[in-house]
């Protein structure tokens, strides 16, 4: 497999100025070839270490961005189950709700 050394080069720099994110970590493609790049630069331990940490910021920035959408997609869910049984039961705990606190002010001015 050939292995471009300009996108390889490209994302360690983007990894040694901390500008991989959640937003561009699914563009870098530097995780498909690590082992064939590791394996080619074996003998350099500062490429291999590069390499590899810059493969982890990949990597954790695209579980930041799955994260995130699981997040608002269980956000919509939540928002939209809680409109749902808002609507059909909104007159029943209404009249529930406004009869118990009538039931307790009448109940304080007996007190005094």
């Amino acid at each position: 497999a050939v292995v471009s050394t300009q996108s390889t080069g490209d994302c360690i720099k983007l990894s040694t100025e901390n500008k991989i994110n959640a937003k561009n970590a699914f563009g870098l493609h530097l995780l498909e070839y690590i082992e064939t790049i590791i394996s080619e630069k074996s003998d350099n331990f500062q490429v291999v270490g590069c390499t590899i940490d810059a493969g982890a910021k990949i990597y954790a920035g695209r579980v930041d961005a799955v994260h995130s959408d699981m997040l608002k997609m269980v956000g919509s869910i939540t928002t939209d189950d809680a409109a749902v049984s808002s609507s059909q039961g909104s007159n029943n705990d209404d009249s529930m709700i406004e009869g118990e606190g009538e039931d307790e002010e009448v109940g304080k001015k007996k007190k005094k």
